[in-house]
Order: structure tokens, then sequence, then C-alpha cells
């Protein structure tokens, strides 16, 4: 890139920022499908809100002592 002008040399920059935040958002999409499609939502949603319990739980008795 070192001999190219620097028009052509932003242009090619942006085009290849843009392919590579495009394809990390398709590779979350992606990945996030595949998951929801593996495990249900609510047994999701059930054990993400017991772990924070527990742990909020767990601090609160923390402090008291």
């Amino acid at each position: 890139m070192g001999n190219v002008e620097k028009h052509p040399a932003g242009v090619a920059t942006v085009v290849h920022n843009f392919a590579q935040q495009t394809g990390a958002a398709m590779g979350v999409a992606i990945f996030g499908m595949v998951i929801a499609a593996l495990q249900s939502f609510e047994a999701d949603v059930h054990a993400v809100l017991g772990h924070v319990g527990f742990a909020i739980h767990g601090k609160c008795q923390r402090n008291q002592r």
C-alpha cells in the first residue's frame, strides 16, 4: 500500500474495515442462532437468573458478616 495514492488506499481501508465489521456481526448472529437452536430460551433465562441470584445472595451474606 506504500506505493498507492492516498485516495485509493483510503477507499481500500474503508472497504476492508467494512468487510471485517460485517463478518464479525454475521459471525455473532450465526453463533447466536446455533446456540438458540440447541437450547431453549426459557431454560437459559432460568439458568442465568439462578446464577445471578446465587451470586447476589452470596455477596449479601458476606457483607453482613
